[in-house]
């Protein structure tokens, strides 16, 4: 967990961190502490997420941007959707390429049962 960002995202949102704490119901020490110590609540690490608008996970030192946002469900479902869609062109091409194989092995019997 790097609590660290809180410093740099309450900068980016140009609000102080004596204004963050008065949005989120904590004292500026208790969050000074928090920060320095590295430990924080979930709830409280929720309730800063919301008010700079940021997701959770950015906190977290594996935080992988593509698979973490507060649209991240959404984001999965739009993925989800796009894949299936894939998927079904794929399967209607595969039926077409079938049918054109057995239309071609048709074919080449024809032309083998010619030569003999």
């Amino acid at each position: 967990m790097n609590l660290q960002i809180i410093k740099e995202k309450t900068a980016e949102a140009d609000i102080t961190l004596k204004k963050l704490c008065a949005k989120i119901g904590m004292t500026y020490q208790n969050l000074n502490r928090c920060i320095n110590d590295n430990k924080i609540s979930a709830n409280a690490l929720e309730r800063i997420s919301a008010v700079l608008n940021v997701p959770v996970c950015i906190f977290f030192d594996d935080y992988d941007e593509k698979h973490c946002g507060r649209d991240s469900k959404n984001e999965c479902e739009a993925e989800k959707e796009k894949i299936l869609a894939e998927i079904a062109t794929q399967k209607k091409e595969m039926e077409f390429l079938t049918k054109e194989i057995k239309l071609k092995d048709k074919i080449i019997g024809l032309l083998e049962a010619q030569k003999v």
